[in-house]
């Protein structure tokens, strides 16, 4: 009876002491399941933190690229402001040089000297294509803006290019769906594919590829910003235009100065500088966006971004080149530079005007409310003392809302230009201006009498 007594405690020992190892064990798992939760949990945390941290680096990179693009912009403005100054006094002076050249070269009394007068003239338009760069690339000469087609201005360019260059560089046109239309003045953007590709030629001296690419990109979004675009294209429909050589290439140094006038790697005496400078300055006048790809040995692409428009081009019918008019009418003209002022009283009184002049916008104004029924044309500078062009203007309009008026200017600003033209004002008159300008611009506008040519002052 004992024996199985004790059989039966020793058997409830080890049940309890089976039991308590369960319970043990249980507790085990458990707190190894908590173990291994935790860890997952931590895993998850690290996972998610790493992923903020590369979101952070990449947040902190296109930060550090937008202040690079800031920066660039800021200096790339200031040397704006300080080219676009000294193209406006340039421009006066050329405008004197080139107008008493050719009221010279108009004298058969001066024929044995016609071939040095003729230098004159040519040496001060190339000097007149240098300061238009610069104001280019102050985006102070805008041109006359209208809708055209952008395609139809790179087969153009490229036509003149293919004449400009080796048979040993080939230029290719790869343009992409209908023709885009975007807002720019011709000439001026002719002038900037014409420096893109003369550069790339400069860069291939043993010959190479040039190719004309575009890419049209309609309503962007915000976030949908192509590979490759600015970081700060804005929502719209865009063009893309890439230039793209397989020339020489760009040191980063080199790159990190394109752009700046009187920039060049070229020998002295071989470039300006002010090629790729007024490209830039064009390109932003425009709303666009403009940088290059390149590296050394494996040659360049410029990239352009250029906002479309939805107004359809017109058909302006130009004057004949040939009519150089001498019709008779009473002109005030209006500006603060002497020289300019002597020798646009010249040249008009060449073409039968009668002529008055002013030296600011006040005086102007004082003359014209005397004299307001004799006038039939006011040549009206923009950048004036006292009262500019476009004070002068509104004030004319005040007192005659019929008032017939050609702006005059070296550095016009796209918005004082086009706030007057769209009052009422009838064209921009670029400096330096040329007699053939002058006679232009009066058988277009001047709607005049004739009458004896007189100067008064």
């Amino acid at each position: 009876m004992l024996g199985w007594l004790g059989l039966i405690l020793g058997a409830l020992v080890v049940i309890g002491a089976l039991t308590s190892l369960w319970s043990r064990l249980g507790a085990t798992r458990r707190a190894h399941a908590e173990l291994r939760a935790e860890r997952d949990g931590l895993a998850e945390r690290a996972a998610a933190l790493q992923a903020q941290v590369a979101t952070l680096s990449q947040e902190q990179a296109r930060r550090q690229a937008l202040e690079r693009q800031l920066d660039e912009a800021q200096k790339l403005e200031a040397v704006g402001q300080l080219a676009g100054g000294i193209a406006h006094d340039f421009n006066n002076l050329l405008t004197a040089i080139l107008g008493n050249a050719e009221l010279l070269r108009m004298r058969p009394d001066l024929e044995a000297i016609r071939e040095e007068l003729d230098e004159i003239l040519r040496a001060g338009r190339r000097g007149a294509e240098l300061v238009r760069q610069l104001l280019s690339f102050a985006r102070r000469n805008p041109g006359q803006v209208v809708p055209i087609d952008l395609h139809q201005t790179i087969e153009d360019s490229v036509s003149l290019l293919r004449r400009a260059t080796s048979q040993r560089i080939f230029v290719h046109v790869a343009l992409d769906g209908e023709s885009p239309i975007i807002e720019a003045d011709p000439a001026t953007l002719e002038n900037a594919l014409l420096n893109l590709g003369l550069n790339a030629r400069d860069a291939m001296p043993d010959g190479g590829h040039l190719t004309f690419r575009t890419r049209q990109l309609d309503h962007l979004l915000d976030g949908a910003t192509p590979a490759g675009a600015p970081a700060d294209l804005p929502p719209g429909r865009w063009v893309h235009l890439s230039v793209e050589d397989t020339g020489t290439g760009m040191s980063d140094e080199v790159k990190a100065h394109v752009f700046e006038p009187f920039f060049t790697t070229k020998p002295l005496g071989k470039g300006t500088g002010l090629g790729l400078a007024s490209v830039y300055g064009t390109v932003k006048t425009l709303g666009g966006r403009i940088h290059v790809d390149s590296t050394l040995g494996q040659g360049s692409t410029f990239h352009l971004w250029i906002p479309l428009t939805d107004k359809t081009p017109e058909i302006v019918d130009e004057p004949d080149p040939n009519d150089v008019v001498r019709r008779g009418g009473h002109i005030l003209l209006v500006d603060d530079d002497d020289a300019v002022r002597q020798v646009g009283r010249k040249l008009l009184t060449e073409l039968g005007c009668t002529v008055s002049t002013a030296v600011d916008g006040l005086e102007a104004l004082d003359f014209y409310q005397e004299h307001r029924r004799e006038i039939d044309l006011v040549v009206l500078d923009m950048q004036m003392p006292n009262l500019d062009g476009q004070g002068t203007f509104r004030e004319l309009r005040r007192m005659n809302p019929a008032v017939r008026v050609l702006l005059v200017s070296g550095m016009a600003g796209r918005e004082e230009a086009e706030r007057c033209l769209s009052d009422g004002a009838l064209d921009v008159l670029s400096k330096p201006f040329r007699i053939e300008d002058l006679s232009r611009a009066i058988a277009r506008y001047g709607r005049l009498q004739r009458s004896p040519p007189h100067i008064t002052t």
